[in-house]
């Protein structure tokens, strides 16, 4: 099923989906993620959800890299 969204993203430096969910970087720091959420691979509490941002995430440096699978979600970091 496909979801009509809109997004004000801006500067977008990265964009990843692993099985069931999409994770949406900008500006190296900020992450944005939505889909399916049964193994806590949004970082968010509870179930499924529509794209936003993920709050209280601390990012030190940049996110240079994401890894996602089916359930997980890793962000790799440099300066």
């Amino acid at each position: 099923m496909l979801t009509k969204f809109t997004t004000n993203f801006k500067n977008v430096t990265l964009v990843k989906c692993g099985a069931y969910h999409t994770i949406v970087i900008d500006n190296f720091t900020n992450v944005y993620t939505g889909g399916q959420n049964n193994h806590g691979q949004l970082g968010k509490n509870g179930p499924d959800q529509a794209l936003s941002k993920v709050e209280g995430l601390q990012v030190i440096g940049k996110i240079v890299q994401v890894y996602a699978t089916e359930g997980t979600t890793v962000l790799a970091t440099g300066m």
